[in-house]
């Protein structure tokens, strides 16, 4: 219930990667996955669809303020 407004607080403060990676992890850690499936797993699928949509279909996700810096 807390995740998904959390969620879409986050996005236009830090963007589409970040927001979804760190909600990822929150929710794999509250239900005690492994700590390699806790780090790993939502870092790749945001990154993947980072590059689906930023990259091969030319639809940009939403950024964070301080995407210039990368």
């Amino acid at each position: 219930m807390v995740a998904l407004p959390l969620y879409v607080l986050l996005i236009p403060v830090l963007g589409y990667f970040i927001s979804s990676t760190l909600m990822g992890m929150l929710i794999l850690a509250v239900m005690r996955a492994g700590r390699v499936a806790t780090l790993v797993m939502p870092t790749i699928a945001a990154g993947a669809l980072v590059l689906l949509f930023n990259h091969l279909l030319s639809m940009p996700l939403p950024t964070s303020p301080f995407t210039w810096w990368f």
